[in-house]
């Protein structure tokens, strides 16, 4: 029988970029497609993962066509955590890579202070102006427990909702208040906070160190 078919051409050429610009949760990276393969390039960026060989399958950016020089921007990443990066070029006759590059991202160093046992009274005398009706003063008792030395900020608790797996709708599905929201994302209440783009959560530029509000609690 006659072979028909017609051998694929050349996948592009590249190379990977250092990675600069590490946060606690993201990072900048790039390429320089070096050859096209002869025909256009449909799409290009960077693909990363905790394993060595990251590809098209796992994270990726996609920042446009064309060959030559591009700079892509991860996100969504975690805390203290190594991950291999490489660019990618993908034409008609498949997909190049350059070389990996293995990165880590910062650590968030939540300094803990330990609260010691203890009780208190909560709630407000009846002649407190502006006092709500269920703020009858009653005694408290607190084990001992651990907390941040300081408020958190909208960098870490952006990171706890991606190392949690909270969704778009800001819900705890494992823990044991499946149906409560924790967080709405930040143009639902005020500016700055965090929003959910892209199926992570981050903070909002310019107010990555600021503190998170509107933190829902359940009852």
């Amino acid at each position: 029988d006659d072979d028909t078919s017609i051998p694929a051409g050349p996948e592009p050429e590249l190379t990977t970029t250092a990675v600069t610009d590490i946060t606690q949760l993201g990072a900048k990276c790039g390429g320089n497609i070096t050859s096209a393969g002869g025909i256009n390039i449909t799409e290009r960026g960077v693909c990363w993962s905790k394993g060595p060989t990251p590809t098209i399958a796992d994270s990726r950016t996609n920042d446009g066509d064309g060959a030559g020089t591009f700079t892509s921007e991860m996100n969504g990443l975690i805390p203290s955590t190594t991950y291999y990066v490489r660019s990618y070029a993908t034409n008609t006759n498949g997909t190049g890579y350059g070389a990996a590059i293995m990165f880590q991202t910062l650590s968030l160093d939540v300094t803990m202070v330990s609260i010691p046992a203890g009780g208190f009274v909560m709630g407000s005398p009846l002649s407190e102006v502006g006092r709500n009706t269920n703020e009858i003063k009653h005694s408290v008792t607190l084990s001992a427990f651990r907390m941040s030395k300081f408020e958190i900020t909208n960098t870490e608790f952006a990171s706890f909702l991606n190392t949690q797996n909270i969704g778009a709708d800001g819900r705890y599905a494992s823990g044991i208040y499946p149906t409560q929201t924790l967080i709405y994302v930040s143009s639902f209440y005020t500016v700055g906070g965090v929003d959910y783009t892209l199926g992570y959560w981050a903070p909002v530029k310019g107010y990555e160190n600021q503190p998170e509000n509107n933190v829902k609690t359940v009852s």
